[in-house]
Order: structure tokens, then C-alpha cells, then sequence
């Protein structure tokens, strides 16, 4: 912000000052709190903090990149309850004589750095670094913890030692409410493409899971204690997805995520929203199922939310379609060719049976090879559909090409619908 914005404002401000009263000024006001015992009224509220919100907002945008979202107008408000409160303070008159008052104006309004820790990952790379999308996943030291400050210490460090732990780092220029939102959105959605690499790099075996701290478990044990007293036996339960080893960040395991399109979606992560193709936005919400179930505990929610991930992509256009059918035919036709088709719609026939008896209550068991081939499969999907992102920008292109190719038996191809 420049030194005549920041003039601007804080003269602004000034005028708001000057305007207070300690009387009740009838319709549309605020009140600010001076101190314990003073409360005083700002008149015409609505007009003069929109007025003042509009110009702080044009001003740090000369400076920073941010959207209008990232400072609600509450904060905004309270920023500038806090701005008049500090001139009331000080005294118009010396205000006056210093109208820039950087410190007090730029003080709400900041870079704001959100760690999040993680769990069932590990880095194993030269500077244990790694950018994805719009986080980057950091491994703490003893030197980053010693950087911050004493109040961040006491946040963080007061009842667990996180020094060892894999966090994420999400930068902004917001109010700390909508960073810490935004910081869990950008991560998750960084743990959903580390979900779906997971069935490249590691057999089923090997039960990984990722997730925020406090989603999944590596060693801890259950908060849930059954006791035998004549034995002394105690059996440990909880209600966390367990994973019985991490998922490797190494420059092997690296190379597999570049050869499967994973770092192509982290870059489609860096597009802003409105960027972003609807097909885009397709893929990313498929995976970010295919992640959730691989951190669900009921292996029924674990089938119906792989099941999610790939109705995402093929649910029919209209009801009148057998779903069933749909699907199974469109993933057979996706994914084998001609000769090799009937088996695998079959096995989509079959969990689409087995679907409905979860959804109404007839099936109470999943058998889990049913999980592990229904994974693969959508891995595979997933796959194709990462590769279609290049012809197609909405999902309706992808649905008018399977039909097309079923009504007219000619042979698939994407190219007739590629992005314009």
C-alpha cells in the first residue's frame, strides 16, 4: 500500500473519529469498545466503514494478490473499529500530525503461514521439501521450531513433540479465519493425490493410509480400552483408519507419481477455480473419493465411497438409463477392449448389486477382494480420465462420446470432442 492510499485512509478514518458519540445515535450504528468502562456509537455505519473497506481492500491489492473472500467484512470491520479506537487513543489532533500510521493501519492484514501436521507420510528426499498444488510438505526440525515464536511455541509444542513430524505449508495474504479454511482445503487436496498414487507404488498389503493428524494412526494406540480384569488382558480399539506403514516420498516413489499423472494434477490444483475446467474439477472430485475410502474403518463405506468415485464420471444424463447398465458397459468399453469387455461388466454389474443391498439394508458383509478389485479398477479409470482431460473440458463431452460410440458402434474417439 502507498503512502498516499495509506494518507487517504487513515484521514478517512479521521472523520469517522470525529463523528462519535456517547449517545445512543438512533438507526444504523456500531459500537466500539474503548475501554472496560467506554463504549462509544459510530454514526452512519453502513456508509462510511463500506466507503473505508473499499479503499483498504484497493489498496492492499496493489501490493498483494488475494481474492475479495480471503478478508470477510466483519474483520474488515473490526479492523477498522480497531484503526479509530487506536486514533481515539492517540488524539485526532497528533493523528493529524501523522496521518500515515503504518503500523497501526497494515497490522490486520499480513501474510499468514498455516502448518498443518499429517499423518502416514514420509520424506526421504535431500531437502525434505516438496511442492504440491498450492501447499508445500515440510518435515519439522529442531531449527523451524526454534524460529517461532513463543506464543506458536506454546500452540504447538506445549503437549506433543511434533519435531520429526511431516506438515504442510499453505502461504496467504487473508485474515487467519479464512487461511486456515483455505489451508485445509489446499491440503486436502493434496493428501487426495498422494491417496490415489498410494495403489502405484504399494500392493494392497501394505495398508496405507494419509491423512490430516488426528485421521488416521500409524503406532498410537485406540482411545477405546476393553479390559479383562481375571486376565489382565486389555484390547485396544478406536474409531481411526489405521496404516501399518507410511507412504514413502522418495525419488524412486517420485518418479512413479511424475509417470502417472500426478504432478499434472498438481498443477491443475494451482489453476485458480474459475481456471479450471469443469472436467478438471470431474477428475479432482473422483480422486478425492477414491481417498476417502482408503481412510474410512466400515469396509461398507469404504465400497460406497469408491463406488461415489466412479459414478462421479458416469452417471448417465438421464434417469430413463439403467445406471447399471450405463456404467458398466461405459467402463468396459473405457477400459478393454472389445474382446475382454464382458468380464469386466460383469464385475461392475455385480457391485452394483452389491450397492443396493448395502444402501437398503440387505448385505451387512463386503468381501474385501471385492475392495481391492473395485480400487484397481478406478485406479485404472482414474488413469484414462487424466489422459481424456486433454480433449475434453466438461463431463457431458465424455458422456456424448460413450453414447455416441454405442449407438453408431464407430470407434471411440476423443478427438471429436477435443477443447475448443
Amino acid at each position: 500500500m502507498d503512502n498516499d492510499t495509506k494518507t487517504e485512509i487513515i484521514c478517512d478514518a479521521i472523520k469517522i473519529a470525529k463523528s462519535v458519540t456517547s449517545q445512543w445515535p438512533g438507526e444504523d450504528f456500531r459500537i466500539i469498545k474503548i475501554s472496560d468502562e467506554t463504549l462509544i456509537y459510530i454514526k452512519d455505519f453502513r456508509r462510511s466503514y463500506g466507503i473505508l473497506r473499499g479503499k483498504i481492500l484497493r489498496g492492499l491489492k496493489k501490493n498483494h494478490t488475494f481474492p475479495n473472500e480471503a478478508f470477510s467484512d466483519e474483520y474488515m470491520n473490526e479492523s477498522i473499529d480497531q484503526l479509530i479506537s487506536e486514533i481515539l487513543k492517540l488524539g485526532i489532533k497528533e493523528v493529524e500530525l501523522n496521518p500515515l500510521m503504518a503500523d497501526i493501519l497494515e497490522k490486520p492484514f499480513q501474510e499468514i503461514i498455516v502448518f498443518l501436521f499429517l499423518e502416514g507420510i514420509e520424506l526421504d528426499i535431500e531437502h525434505s521439501t516438496i511442492e504440491l498444488g498450492n501447499i508445500v510438505l515440510k518435515k519439522m526440525t529442531k531449527e523451524i521450531a526454534e524460529n517461532l515464536d513463543e506464543h506458536e511455541k506454546r500452540i504447538l509444542f506445549s503437549t506433543k513433540d511434533y519435531i520429526g513430524k511431516i506438515y504442510s505449508e499453505f502461504k496467504t495474504f487473508s485474515e487467519p479465519k479464512w487461511a486456515i479454511e483455505q489451508a485445509e482445503k489446499e491440503t486436502s487436496k493434496v493428501l487426495d493425490l498422494i491417496g490415489y498414487a498410494i495403489p502405484f507404488i504399494y500392493s494392497n498389503v501394505h495398508k496405507i493410509s494419509v491423512g490430516f493428524q488426528g485421521q488416521v494412526l500409524t503406532n498410537s494406540p485406540g482411545s477405546i480400552i476393553c479390559y479383562n480384569p481375571e486376565y489382565g488382558v486389555r484390547y485396544w480399539a478406536d474409531n481411526l483408519k489405521h496404516t501399518q506403514s507410511n507412504f514413502q516420498i522418495n525419488n524412486y516413489n517420485l518418479k512413479i507419481m511424475e509417470d502417472n499423472g500426478i504432478f499434472k494434477l498438481a498443477d491443475i490444483l494451482k489453476k485458480p477455480k474459475n481456471k479450471k475446467t469443469q472436467f478438471e474439477h470431474t477428475i479432482l472430485l473422483s480422486i478425492h473419493w477414491f481417498r476417502i475410502s482408503q481412510v474410512q474403518n466400515d469396509i461398507k463405506n469404504e465400497f460406497l465411497s469408491l463406488i461415489i468415485c466412479m459414478e462421479i464420471f458416469l452417471t448417465p444424463h438421464t434417469l430413463e438409463i439403467p445406471i447399471t447398465k450405463f456404467i458398466s458397459e461405459s467402463i468396459g468399453m473405457i477400459l478393454r477392449p472389445p474382446e475382454n469387455r464382458v468380464s469386466i461388466m460383469k464385475k461392475i454389474k455385480k457391485f452394483y448389486g452389491l450397492r443396493s443391498d448395502i444402501v437398503h439394508g440387505r448385505s451387512t458383509k463386503v468381501d474385501p477382494e471385492d475392495i481391492n478389485e473395485l480400487r484397481n479398477t478406478l485406479k485404472e479409470l482414474i488413469q484414462r480420465m487424466i489422459y481424456f482431460e486433454q480433449f475434453f473440458d466438461k463431463k457431458s463431452n465424455l458422456l456424448e462420446s460413450i453414447e455416441c460410440y454405442k449407438t453408431s458402434g464407430e470407434m471411440y474417439n476423443p478427438e471429436l470432442w477435443s477443447k475448443k
